[in-house]
C-alpha cells in the first residue's frame, strides 16, 4: 500500500523537494557573506545589509508561511480525490486493505512528506 501511494505521489514530491533545494541553494549562496557581515558589524548589521538581502529575507519568511498551505492544496486534495474520482479506491479495498488503513496510508505519507518539506524550508531560512 505504501509503495502504491508513493508511485502515485512521487512526481509532486519531486517537484516540491526540487523547489526547496533551489531555495536552499539560493540562501546558501548569500549565507556566508551575511554571517561574516554579522561578525564584523555587530549591532549595526541592519544598516549594512543591502536591499536585495532584505528582500531575500522577507521572501524566505513568506515561503515558510505559504509552503504548508500550498502543499495542502496541491498534495492533499488530489491525493484522495483522484482515487475517489477514478474509483480505484474500490480496488484497494477489495484487495484486503481496510478503508481505515487506506486513508491512514494516503494521509500519513502525504503528511510526512509535507512536514519534511516545511521543516527543510524552515531550517534553510533559519540557518
Amino acid at each position: 500500500m505504501i509503495w502504491l501511494t508513493w508511485r502515485q505521489f512521487r512526481t509532486q514530491a519531486a517537484v516540491v523537494f526540487a523547489a526547496v533545494a533551489a531555495f536552499a541553494a539560493t540562501l546558501a549562496v548569500t549565507g556566508p557573506r551575511l554571517a561574516d557581515l554579522h561578525r564584523t558589524a555587530g549591532s549595526s548589521l541592519v544598516d549594512q545589509v543591502s536591499g536585495s538581502d532584505r528582500t531575500l529575507y522577507y521572501t524566505g519568511l513568506l515561503i515558510v508561511l505559504v509552503v504548508p498551505a500550498v502543499i495542502g492544496m496541491f498534495w492533499g486534495a488530489p491525493l484522495i480525490s483522484r482515487e475517489l474520482e477514478t474509483g480505484t479506491h474500490y480496488l484497494a479495498w477489495n484487495q484486503g486493505v481496510t478503508r481505515t488503513r487506506w486513508l491512514t496510508t494516503k494521509l500519513g505519507l502525504g503528511a510526512a512528506a509535507s512536514m519534511t518539506a516545511a521543516g527543510l524550508t524552515s531550517l534553510a531560512v533559519s540557518w
